[in-house]
This record gives structure tokens, C-alpha cells and sequence, in this order.
């Protein structure tokens, strides 16, 4: 099977190296270029076959969104990974409404970005193993892919009362709640809430944003979009 063609877009040197270097460790993938902006990216987009853009949002010249834009107005064949610093709720549902795999929030850890692409890896196996025409099964499985739903593993997470017991906390809340909180209100513990929100996350029901303080790390707080 022929290796994902990835190209990654981000103005920091430092991230873009650490983006590349998992990118070059997983086996299926090809990292094709390296663009510091988005002029640069869709110039190698054009000029090179592209099946995913590991896409910051905020660059000069053109931003990421613009290039999204610009893949989905010119019918170019690429998918996109938004990683990104930016945990605005309107981001999110914007880079959704034009057709982001994944949405990713920095600092984010390699755990994270390695079951993206892996999860977005299988889909594209499924894709490219495909005829012209498909049943509604085949379909199924396009827009519903099994890697994307169960990225963390956990059963019928999208179904199941714990799920639908974090998504009714969170809709009565007019902040954001952490994990602690979370699990403070429905009496389960923090890492069961947490893996539950993270899936939530990848498929586009919950947004994840990091919350500094003062001291200590940042905490991560979900809220519905």
C-alpha cells in the first residue's frame, strides 16, 4: 500500500521539526515537504500529490483557513490535520464545517497527534482499497470510519450513558469544565472522564482548550460546540 503523502504547514521551526520527526517515524507515512507558511504550502499542494496537510491556523502571508479555502474551492485532493494554538469554539466549528480530519490544540502531546494519524492512516487505506461505486456499508464506513470513532479505544463511546452524562454536564455550564470537575459531578474518576472527552474531541462533539495559571501546567478544560 502506498505511503500517506504528508506535508506539513507551520511558521515554528521548532514545532515543525518535532511535527516531523513522528511523522518520519511511523512507517505509512512520507513527509514531502515542510512549508513555514501558507503561500509555501499550496505551491508543493499544486505542484505535488498531497494526501494530508498537518495545517497550522495562525501564519503570514496566508493563514490556514485560507488554504482550506483554497484546497476545497480548487478541488484539490488533500485532507488536512489543523494543529494549532488557537481553542476558539468558532475556530473549531469552522475548520469542521470545511472538512478538517482532526482538530488538535497546542501544546499537544505526541500520544495525541501519533492516534490522528494513525486513525486518519486506516481511513485511507479503506478509501484507496475502494471501487467507483460503493454500498451503503461501504459508505457507512467513508463518512463513519471505525479508527476515527474509537480512537481511544472505548467501547461505544459515542452511544454509551457515560458520554451522554458528560455532554448533559457540560450543555448546563456556561464555562468550561476540566476533567476533575467533570468527574466531581457525575462520580467517576478523572481518567475515565478524560478518555471519554478526548474521543468526544476527535469526533467533533466537544472542544478542548487549555486554560493557563499562574504556576503549574496548563489544564485542560471541554466544553460543547
Amino acid at each position: 500500500m502506498k505511503p500517506v503523502r504528508t506535508l506539513i504547514t507551520e511558521d515554528d521551526p521548532m514545532v515543525s521539526f518535532i511535527i516531523g520527526r513522528l511523522v518520519n517515524s511511523l512507517g505509512d507515512f512520507l513527509l514531502v515537504g515542510q512549508a513555514q507558511n501558507g503561500r509555501e504550502a499550496l505551491e508543493q499542494i499544486r505542484a505535488h500529490k498531497v494526501d494530508l496537510v498537518l495545517l497550522d491556523l495562525s501564519m503570514p502571508e496566508v493563514d490556514g483557513k485560507e488554504v482550506m479555502l483554497t484546497i476545497r474551492n480548487e478541488d484539490l485532493d488533500s485532507d488536512v490535520i489543523i494543529i494549532t494554538s488557537s481553542y476558539r469554539k468558532a475556530d473549531a466549528v469552522e475548520a469542521l464545517r470545511l472538512g478538517a480530519w482532526d482538530y488538535i490544540v497546542k501544546p499537544f502531546s505526541y500520544d495525541r497527534l501519533r492516534v490522528s494519524l494513525d486513525s486518519y492512516k486506516d481511513a485511507f487505506r479503506y478509501r484507496a482499497s475502494l471501487p467507483a461505486e460503493l454500498a451503503q456499508e461501504q459508505l457507512d464506513r467513508v463518512f463513519y470510519p471505525e479508527s476515527r470513532l474509537n480512537l481511544y479505544s472505548t467501547s461505544g463511546i459515542q452511544r454509551g450513558d457515560t458520554a451522554q452524562r458528560i455532554m448533559d454536564v457540560l450543555s448546563q455550564e456556561e464555562r468550561p469544565l476540566s476533567a476533575g470537575e467533570i468527574a466531581d459531578k457525575i462520580g467517576i474518576s478523572r481518567i475515565t472522564v478524560r478518555k471519554y472527552c478526548e474521543a468526544l474531541v476527535s469526533t467533533g462533539r466537544l472542544i478542548a482548550q487549555n486554560h493557563y495559571q499562574p504556576k503549574g501546567r496548563p489544564i485542560k478544560k471541554y466544553q460543547p460546540i
